[in-house]
């Protein structure tokens, strides 16, 4: 479950939300590589945290959640360049940029946490996830 045929290695996936404002408000239990984003949100627990009128943003891991989210009252709000499939206009590059402008330092985070950047061994990943090993 955590080989990641995308990144050629056995990986630990993590849903982590933000606010606007960067604060972190939400971080699931850890998941294998092969698992969707789209699965993950489901099982999390995220939705059942999730206010009447809050808009969520995503990237294009997240197919087909519009419905989940649109269940509890909120909004999907995806950039147009993850829902395009040909080359962007002039307002969709803007509105994509004004968009995604608070999700990149999010990203840039994540990426540069030592869990991006070491491999972590079976055991810790089974020790997180309640197992003794």
């Amino acid at each position: 479950m955590t080989w990641s045929a995308y990144k050629k290695c056995n990986t630990i996936k993590y849903l982590i939300a933000c606010t606007p404002d960067g604060t972190c408000c939400f971080i699931s239990e850890g998941w294998g590589g092969r698992t969707s984003d789209s699965v993950i949100l489901k099982k999390s627990g995220f939705l059942d945290k999730i206010e009447p009128g809050v808009q969520i943003m995503a990237d294009r891991g997240f197919k087909h959640v519009e419905r989940d989210i649109a269940e509890k009252g909120a909004s999907l709000v995806r950039p147009p360049s993850v829902v395009s499939t040909g080359p962007l206009c002039k307002s969709d590059a803007r509105l994509t940029k004004q968009v995604a402008s608070p999700f990149i330092p999010i990203v840039m985070y994540c990426i540069s946490t030592t869990f991006e950047k070491s491999r972590l061994s079976i055991e810790l990943y089974l020790q997180h996830q309640g197992y003794a090993t």
